[in-house]
């Protein structure tokens, strides 16, 4: 339905949505010759590679980039195996937690194995003193496996459960909800706040290995 909230055009009448288009429309052209004649002669090259990419990236886009129809099987495949991890992981510590947060990490880690804390959020404050909170990161996570005093097959399995985890939330039911016909469509951003190009619904440059 129509709200003055709605981000689909689509959804917008035509009334309303015309004038407006007409309007975004001519300011884009007004913006676009101002700085056309303004761009400083030495970033002319990089002006017109981004024009041409913008076809490339336009023709990416219409293509999508099909997937495998059977997403529901993996999607059970991996939760089973989450499942087992849990278990595991729970026998373990002697407790259920979650080893998806940080806090958890913390109490079974830190309080309940006494590991040291090996990373932090943020770096040391002005006066040297370590700021943040404790950090369990897979960088971090990477540090307890190798520690002499870490239960090593429990930091194992929290790391391998996340991976199962970033697979189904990142990757296998983003895809079900957005794939037509077995085709992702995904967006292109050229250009960010970074300078950087990005990609969106779904981000396919952190494509993993699983995927």
């Amino acid at each position: 339905p129509y709200t003055h909230r709605n981000k689909d055009y689509g959804a917008i009448p035509t009334d309303v949505m015309a004038p407006y288009a007409c309007q975004d429309a001519l300011d884009v052209r007004d913006v676009f010759k101002y700085l056309w004649h303004r761009v400083p002669e030495q970033c002319h090259e990089v002006r017109d590679m981004e024009i041409r990419m913008t076809r490339v990236l336009f023709e990416m886009e219409r293509a999508g980039m099909r997937v495998t129809s059977d997403l529901l099987r993996h999607e059970m495949v991996v939760l089973n195996t989450m499942l087992a991890i849990d278990m595991e992981l729970t026998e373990l510590a002697g407790r259920s937690f979650r080893p998806g947060t940080n806090a958890d990490c913390f109490d079974v880690l830190c309080n309940q194995f006494g590991l040291p804390v090996l990373a932090w959020t943020k770096g040391k404050d002005e006066d040297g003193e370590q700021a943040g909170a404790p950090s369990f990161k897979d960088a971090a996570m990477a540090l307890y496996e190798v520690h002499p005093h870490a239960p090593t097959r429990l930091v194992q399995l929290i790391r391998e459960y996340r991976h199962w985890d970033k697979l189904l939330t990142a990757f296998i039911k983003p895809y079900q909800t957005l794939a037509v016909d077995g085709v992702l469509h995904c967006t292109y951003n050229q250009m960010v706040r970074t300078g950087r190009m990005s990609c969106s619904l779904p981000n396919m440059q952190q494509l993993s290995k699983d995927a």
